[in-house]
């Protein structure tokens, strides 16, 4: 009986290196998915931002509207689940004041499903709203979802949908999150 645990322990001690070698591998190569999937939109992020506004506004916005094109009603390019809005930014056409209507354009579904296009336009619109309320962040966020009126005239409609909690903290929190989670997949090359 002793020689069959000694076999044991000596083949747990030859496994046990190559399953950790093995475990480390996949840890390496999930983290490197991760990291694709966070940093997949920053290049259009940062040339539509063009240095106008801080380019982790348009990723914050899209972790909140899209989860990074991470939700599946925006990867399989269908409407939202409030029936309004498509792609990576959510972008509803047709809907706010006349200036935002002009700056959303009339893409339609395809267009608005493509990320380039998508972001692209929630940037004119993320840059009017800028300009507009003059660099409040928090109303910029807002404005881009219940519009620049609403905004306007001091209201926050976008409790009601969020679990009582403004659209624009929500964004706030996820500008937290980037940070943070930059920090966190940095040691991936």
């Amino acid at each position: 009986m002793l020689e069959k645990n000694k076999v044991f322990i000596f083949i747990g001690i030859l496994l046990f290196p190559i399953a950790f070698v093995l475990w480390q591998k996949r840890k390496i190569a999930m983290a490197k998915t991760e990291k694709e999937k966070f940093v997949r939109y920053d290049s259009l992020f940062k040339l539509y931002a063009n240095g106008r506004f801080p380019w982790r506004w348009l990723k914050a916005i899209a972790k909140q509207e899209s989860d990074l094109g991470e939700n599946r009603l925006v990867r399989n390019g269908q409407v939202s689940s409030d029936g309004k809005s498509f792609g990576l930014m959510q972008i509803a056409e047709g809907l706010g004041s006349p200036t935002e209507i002009a700056l959303k354009g009339f893409g339609g579904q395809e267009k608005l499903n493509d990320p380039d296009y998508s972001i692209q336009k929630a940037s004119e619109l993320v840059n009017f709203l800028n300009d507009k309320f003059r660099g409040d962040e928090f109303k910029v966020f807002l404005g881009y979802n219940q519009g620049e009126v609403n905004t306007m005239r001091g209201r926050d409609f976008t409790k009601q949908h969020n679990n009582g909690r403004s659209y624009a903290d929500l964004i706030l929190k996820h500008l937290d999150w980037i940070d943070r989670k930059e920090k966190e997949l940095a040691w991936i090359g």
